[in-house]
């Protein structure tokens, strides 16, 4: 058997044995099947049951209400009773030594009775109540049950009573017989209170057992009987729901009426004592049936671990890779399906590695191409305005003032062609001071420059020659459009690990339609904002979608153009190895080179 598992056979070979868990599927679904059906056998049978005792004890409950009102009837409704009630004031109670001989009125079945006449006099067996105490308690029942006891109009009503928790008030009310079936507008003569035994009770629903116990509820779900083993509280909710969860088990209720209509039986039914012995039992199969397809499991056991290992080993490894090296590679010591496999994803993994050095080499080289042709036309452009402003300083004979301009020039030109692509801020704003001298050379006090950056602010990297253009953008189409004198401030500050540079001017500012042609063309050059689509372009390029240029307009006058790019420092480029500024907006999330 163990040969057959050796390594040297293919997976396909070793699943040819497989067919096993096909005999034990339909093992299974034979046992399902037996299970089901016998759980649905005594379902049903549990449904009888339930009925026959709902049924049964109903009719129990019925026969004793029935008797009463029979014998109230005809003890209420006789010629003694009724003259006797009908003097006023009562005098002769002489009637009430019948009792007796009502069964419903016997011991067994009231423990006290109890008349309440018309005019207030309470009589039991015995006559005449004459004790405060007991003539005090009668009267709180009859106030306690008249408001109901009234709206029935002779009909038999069944309460409990708070005072006394084991006592039920079974009552009527007594009128006048004038032949006439309808109590309805006729003398109230009194009103018939017996003390029922709950004790009565149990005996008359003793039929029950563990499983199925009964309660009676009236119209609202009060309880009047309770002779489950649930609280009140829970008894109530479960007769106006039908099932529910209790003391950790599950319980169900029917409910049928009973002869006094305001009256509700209720048979409440453990379920989880009727169902237990059934799982039981299925317990028991199952146990069985496990014990004898464990046999089955046990031939194929070998064989699924083993593949559930091998699979497990690529999943892990495929897990842990993260970068294409020697150590990507799966070298695999059996002799099955998975050695091919191995083969053919090592081969993979080389001409995905080859194919992705020459793509990272191809994007890295059109970026660098697409960047300096950017810087190529930004730097002329730069170097024309210049120049005319130094040949309109020697138009005004301030050769003086001209020397100083050039060398400026050649400052700042030997800082755009010499040295890495990013400077700090502190740098760059030296080169912004030798440019706002040329341009103040040359429009002597009609422009003021104002360079307000914190200290701190100045050890971030930037790309060189991007605040420079945007100043003299404000200077050519700004400051130089307007009589007054021109003003242009420089600004930085920082939003959670945003850099923000902000160059704004007091000139006309930009047009609506300049914003939105430079809003709507993201990946085109529009038509009249070359310089500044240059410098947005070049700073997508370096950082990302998320980051270049916001055109807005002061709310005073004037224009302002605000630069966003990532905050770095020299020390963090010293921890990157030279590699600047994590490309945190772009989408293929690639360093650059400084």
């Amino acid at each position: 058997m163990l040969r057959l598992f050796s390594n040297k056979y293919s997976i396909k070979y070793k699943y040819s044995v497989t067919i096993l868990p096909f005999l034990t599927g339909s093992y299974l679904l034979i046992l399902l099947c037996v299970g089901a059906f016998y759980w649905r056998s005594l379902s049903t049978s549990a449904d009888r049951q339930k009925m026959t005792l709902l049924t049964t004890a109903s009719t129990v409950l019925d026969e004793n209400l029935k008797q009463f009102v029979q014998d109230s009837s005809i003890f209420l409704y006789r010629s003694d009773t009724q003259n006797a009630l009908s003097q006023t004031p009562l005098e002769n109670t002489d009637f009430m030594n019948d009792i007796f001989y009502y069964p419903s009125f016997h011991s067994t079945f009231l423990s006290n009775l109890y008349l309440v006449t018309a005019d207030g006099s309470v009589l039991s067996s015995q006559g005449r109540i004459t004790d405060p105490a007991v003539y005090g308690s009668v009267l709180s029942m009859l106030e306690h049950i008249k408001p109901e006891v009234h709206a029935r109009h002779g009909l038999v009503y069944l309460c409990a009573y708070d005072k006394q928790p084991d006592v039920l008030l079974l009552s009527r009310e007594v009128y006048l017989w004038t032949g006439d079936a309808e109590t309805i507008g006729k003398i109230y003569l009194g009103t018939l209170i017996g003390e029922l035994k709950s004790e009565r009770f149990k005996q008359l629903l003793s039929f029950g057992d563990d499983c199925y116990s009964f309660a009676i509820t009236d119209e609202n779900h009060d309880i009047l009987l309770n002779l489950t083993d649930l609280q009140e509280e829970d008894l109530q909710l479960l007769a106006s729901g039908s099932q529910g969860s209790f003391q950790g088990q599950r319980f169900k209720s029917e409910g049928k009426e009973l002869y006094t209509d305001q009256l509700e039986l209720l048979l409440v039914s453990n379920e989880t004592l009727i169902y237990d012995p059934a799982c039981t039992a299925l317990l028991f199969q199952f146990v069985i049936a496990s014990i004898s397809i464990a046999a089955i499991f046990a031939s194929v056991y070998y064989v699924s671990s083993r593949i559930a290992q091998e699979f497990q080993f690529f999943i892990r490894k495929l897990d842990s890779t993260s970068i294409i090296d020697e150590e990507a590679y799966i070298h695999m010591d059996t002799s099955d399906e998975f050695v091919t496999l191995s083969r053919v994803y090592n081969r993979m993994l080389s001409r995905i590695h080859k194919l992705s050095d020459n793509i990272h080499q191809q994007k890295l080289l059109t970026k660098d191409a697409q960047i300096e042709n950017l810087q190529a036309q930004i730097n002329p452009h730069f170097l024309y305005n210049t120049l005319n402003c130094i040949s309109g300083l020697i138009g005004l004979g301030r050769t003086q003032d001209c020397q100083k301009a050039i060398a400026a020039l050649a400052d700042i030109e030997r800082m755009s062609l010499k040295g890495k692509p990013f400077c700090t801020l502190e740098k760059d704003l030296s080169y912004i001071r030798q440019y706002t001298f040329i341009q103040q050379l040359r429009f002597e006090n009609k422009l003021q420059f104002l360079i307000d950056i914190p200290a701190e602010l100045q050890k971030f990297i930037i790309p060189k020659l991007v605040l420079q253009p945007l100043i003299e953008n404000a200077v050519l189409h700004g400051t130089s459009t307007v009589n007054r004198k021109g003003i242009i401030g420089v600004f930085a500050r920082v939003e959670e690990d945003v850099l923000l540079l902000s160059v704004k001017d007091n000139g006309p500012g930009f047009t609506p339609e300049f914003i939105s042609d430079f809003s709507a063309h993201g990946k085109d050059r529009p038509q009249n904002s070359y310089g500044l689509y240059n410098i947005d372009k070049r700073l997508k390029l370096y950082f990302g979608e998320r980051y270049g240029l916001i055109l807005l307009n002061n709310p005073s006058a004037g224009a302002c153009v605000t630069v966003r790019i990532p905050c770095c420092t020299r020390e963090e480029l010293d921890k990157k190895n030279s590699k600047i500024l994590y490309r945190k907006g772009a989408s293929d999330h690639e360093d650059i080179d400084c």
